[in-house]
């Protein structure tokens, strides 16, 4: 999540965004908890090393999400989080002009408010005392944005527009969730139950395949096995994360995945319109 906005909005290399990722994370996400104090820590880190980045990348802490220096002629940049009102709506952070109203934010808050995480990272509160909203992070069961995204795009664009190639990158399946009747803990049992319903990227992935099989133009890559049991707090083992990236990439299937993206990209050959998927959604 926070990469969107290394890459779309500070124009950072992949190599420059996977290394303030993996800095930012290894300071906050290594331990969870359930102190408000350590999340409250945690959010005060965050924070810090955010401005330092802007810094770095010779922008001022304080600057506006939808600010023109951060807007690109190459990408338009939207991330996606709930307020604690309706944690199961995507509000648009977005770098662009869009018909509807923008949640006026710097940022650094923007980066905040995506990134909120029970355990690791508190709730952010954005907007003038009176109409303030408390940002949670992901939107319940929207792990996986590509709907909203069309959605999105078909705002933004008209349903005509055609576009080449609709790339959905995932971070890896989940294990299979059996139902084992003999566990005593049923209490345990649907807290699993819940988290795998809210993490599960599948279904959207499934769906859209379907919706687009004859189009050619959506493809997704994601690591069958090996990411299952990573967890959040995983970060010392990025190494072993590149391995079974690396794996995956290499095999014949997905890496023809990628040199057809690559040609698409170079061409730009028109393949579907923005709205033929988008209605389904």
């Amino acid at each position: 999540r926070l990469a969107t906005f290394l890459l779309g909005c500070l124009r950072m290399t992949t190599e420059e965004a996977a290394d303030e990722v993996a800095t930012i994370g290894t300071q906050i996400f290594l331990q969870e908890t359930d102190e408000s104090s350590m999340r409250e820590s945690n959010a005060r880190k965050l924070k810090i090393a955010l401005e330092a980045i802007l810094l770095r990348r010779g922008f001022p802490v304080n600057i506006m999400l939808n600010d023109n220096a951060l807007e690109s002629s190459l990408s338009n940049v939207v991330a996606f989080a709930a307020t604690s009102a309706s944690i199961d709506r995507c509000h648009s952070f977005r770098t662009y002009s869009s018909p509807y109203p923008p949640v006026p934010c710097t940022f650094v808050e923007a980066a905040c408010a995506i990134l909120a995480t029970p355990h690791f990272l508190p709730p952010i509160i954005i907007g003038p005392r009176l109409r303030a909203r408390e940002f949670v992070g992901i939107p319940w069961g929207l792990n996986n944005p590509t709907r909203e995204m069309l959605k999105e795009a078909s705002v933004i664009f008209e349903d005509i527009t055609i576009v080449s190639l609709l790339l959905s990158l995932g971070a890896g399946r989940q294990p299979v969730l059996s139902f084992d009747s003999s566990l005593s803990n049923w209490n345990e049992h649907f807290n699993l139950l819940l988290a795998h319903h809210s993490l599960n990227c599948e279904r959207v992935h499934i769906d859209l395949s379907d919706q687009m099989s004859n189009s050619g133009a959506y493809v997704r890559l994601n690591v069958k096995r090996g990411m299952e049991y990573i967890r959040p707090s995983d970060w010392q083992k990025l190494g072993t994360i590149e391995t079974h990236i690396d794996e995956y990439t290499q095999r014949r299937k997905p890496s023809r995945k990628i040199d057809f993206c690559i040609r698409i990209i170079r061409k730009r050959n028109e393949a579907i319109a923005i709205g033929q998927p988008s209605k389904f959604c």
